[in-house]
């Protein structure tokens, strides 16, 4: 019997390494479903994206808008602190014209020469999404730079993707008047199952000011290059896509590395 003994826990040790071996391989496979990576890459570029038109606004903008916020997307609550030249808006509307569902809000502060410095979140949702962090900018005429670390993109479940942001957004105006925002650069984070990655906005994303009167804040053109790490030399890249310049719409397709495509929307 003493002899067995030995065998038996030999045998277990095995047997149990092998079980745990294949759960962690089958969590691996969980946390690489291409479909969910598909709709984690969607979920945060609209996100990133659905705040720009607030940042086309100069701070006596923002305080004309106090008295009549519904002209506003999202139909805000406007804070104005005069002292410390800040602007905080507040979504609480369920009556807003614009489809958009937003909760909570986010505080805009603004340069001596009245320009958004640095948008903060603050207990913000945009549809099923939580945005955390405050996010950098340096507005030279018609142009935002957009330094940016740590922004966290929460889903429904509560996980998280992290984002690091290095952008540029043109102000394209028709006849003194802005008709488009366009946006190029670059981010890199790590995703929800905690993989690196990094993004390229391979064609530029246009939001027009048409778009948004509709309650649309989504690119109606644009491409995104995302390059997500597997494992130690796997990466795997997924692309999206944006309409054409004539739509405004709620989806884009998302070609993964795969091959297989997939029309996610943003609507309710």
């Amino acid at each position: 019997m003493r002899n067995i003994i030995p065998f038996l826990i030999i045998w277990c040790c095995l047997f149990g390494g092998l079980l745990f071996a294949c759960s962690d391989e089958f969590d691996n496979q969980l946390q690489t479903d291409p479909e969910f990576e598909a709709e984690e890459i969607f979920n945060a570029s609209a996100a990133l994206d659905e705040h720009l038109y607030f940042l086309t606004m100069g701070f006596e903008d923002f305080q004309m808008a106090s008295s009549d916020s519904l002209q506003l997307p999202g139909c805000p609550i406007i804070n104005v602190e005069e002292n410390d030249r800040k602007v905080t808006l507040i979504f609480t509307n369920q009556e807003c014209p614009d489809g958009t569902t937003r909760r909570g809000g986010f505080e805009i502060s603004f340069a001596e020469d009245s320009l958004p410095t640095m948008l903060t979140y603050q207990n913000y949702q945009v549809r099923q999404n939580t945005i955390e962090g405050s996010r950098s900018y340096l507005r030279d005429s018609s142009l935002i730079t957009e330094n940016s670390e740590d922004i966290l993109v929460f889903d429904s479940f509560g996980s998280s993707t992290r984002l690091n942001l290095i952008f540029h957004h043109e102000l394209i105006y028709l006849t003194d008047t802005l008709s488009q925002i366009a946006t190029r650069g670059e981010a890199t984070g790590r995703n929800l199952a905690g993989r690196p990655f990094n993004m390229q906005v391979a064609e530029e994303k246009i939001q027009t000011l048409e778009c948004w009167s509709q309650g649309i804040n989504l690119a109606s053109v644009g491409r995104e290059n995302w390059n997500i790490e597997r494992q130690q030399g796997l990466t795997v890249r997924h692309q999206i896509s944006y309409g054409n310049q004539d739509d405004c719409d709620e989806q884009a397709e998302v070609t993964l590395d795969n091959g297989q495509r997939i029309i996610l929307t943003t609507a309710n």
